[in-house]
């Protein structure tokens, strides 16, 4: 019965998005011109070549390895009157995968997204409390970009424009699938250790979530007023990290609903912006999220800084937690040359994070950029985990 579900929501999916986008692409087929369709199609892509040497430090030696890699993004796009299309693959030189691929559909009063998309809410940057509709993939989470470390998920969201500045947004995302944390590798968390010692020689169970049992739904409003942008969110589903049950040896994901506020606005210069949100969790403990930054160009060359912070406050044990994370940027010849610091603290435990990085574009088309990480703190902190992953980065990028 659950192949039977799943089938049937593929196929209704699949009708939807292949009918309307079959009447829109033929009627531009049948253009006099006969230029209809390719006019209307869209190719591009980034590859990509990179070179990352770690730096492994011991009280003996230093160990420096070095990892080569060959990546490639394609965007295939569609648009047309009632209908756009868009798919992006992305590969290395082991497999080709699809990323997003994703219809939207045009109608009188709304329109429709409907396919494998992510989906991103909320005002922070590139940091939130709010973004609750995919999964995070932590095998690279340190050097990729917020976007690139989503996973896209099959949702249906209907986007419903309200009065001049309103929109409501419901989406629903029929199965589920939790967070990608690495279980082996540089980049595996203490947890993961701790637990993989733990239950050495033990099988553990993970629930079937790929059925319309585990299905989500989330409803957002936004408006503007004034120059003063806020929203409110409301998220029905499941915590994406996972919980181990001891007693059944078996791995659990909290059912849970999240509501919560947004806002942004622009005050003496500074871009400011937050999020709050109360996450009612079953068999744990509820908290309350929040995050408030700003960013602002100073009168500096063209210096820009982002400061935010994003916290967790505890109901029960009453613990809070905060981490701010801060980027100052400075660009030079015509933005040709960009050079950046980004740094993320926590606060309670004194642990970071410090990442500089320079791009430099070589026309429109090649781009080289440079980096490197830097772990700080107690090996039981988020980042001082990580204290013998730093590394240095060499990418050389061709966009076409």
């Amino acid at each position: 019965m659950k192949s039977m579900e799943k089938l049937l929501l593929a196929l209704a999916l699949f009708c939807v998005t292949t009918l309307t986008f079959a009447d829109d692409f033929f009627s531009d087929l049948g253009d006099e011109s006969g230029s209809g369709v390719v006019s209307n199609l869209e190719f591009n892509g980034v590859v990509s070549l990179s070179s990352e040497i770690s730096i492994t430090e011991d009280s003996v030696n230093d160990t420096f390895s070095i990892n080569e890699g060959a990546e490639a993004l394609f965007n295939l796009g569609y648009t047309g009157d009632s209908a756009d299309l868009k798919v992006t693959l992305n590969g290395d030189r082991d497999s080709i995968n699809i990323d997003e691929c994703y219809a939207n559909l045009y109608f009188d009063m709304l329109n429709m997204e409907v396919g494998y998309f992510k989906t991103v809410w909320g005002k922070g940057d590139k940091l939130h409390v709010l973004d609750l509709l995919n999964p995070i993939d932590y095998s690279n989470y340190f050097t990729q970009d917020y976007l690139e470390n989503k996973i896209a998920q099959p949702t249906i969201k209907v986007n419903v424009p309200v009065g001049s500045f309103g929109m409501l947004e419901l989406a629903y995302v029929p199965i589920f699938e939790g967070d990608l944390i690495p279980t082996d590798g540089k980049w595996m968390p203490l947890e993961v250790k701790a637990a993989k010692t733990l239950l050495q020689g033990f099988s553990i169970l993970y629930p079937d979530t790929q059925t319309l049992s585990y299905g989500q739904f989330g409803t957002r409003f936004t408006t503007s007023i004034n120059g003063f942008d806020f929203g409110g969110l409301y998220y029905f589903g499941y915590d994406r990290q996972p919980t181990l049950n001891l007693t059944k040896l078996k791995m659990d994901y909290n059912f849970m609903n999240v509501a919560g506020i947004e806002f942004g606005t622009v005050l003496a210069g500074f871009n400011l912006r937050g999020e709050l949100a109360y996450y009612f969790i079953n068999n744990s403990k509820d908290t309350l999220n929040y995050l408030g930054g700003f960013d602002r160009d100073l009168p500096l060359h063209n210096v820009n800084i982002n400061i935010q912070v994003k916290g967790e406050y505890n109901t029960e044990s009453e613990d809070i937690t905060n981490m701010v994370v801060g980027k100052i940027s400075d660009s030079f010849n015509h933005e040709k040359i960009t050079p950046s610091v980004t740094g993320m603290y926590n606060v309670e435990d004194m642990d970071f994070m410090i990442k500089p990085e320079l791009l430099y574009k070589i026309g429109e088309n090649i781009e080289i950029a440079t980096s490197a990480g830097i772990f700080a703190g107690d090996d039981d902190t988020t980042f001082g985990q990580f204290d013998l992953n730093d590394y240095l980065s060499l990418t050389l990028k061709y966009t076409f």
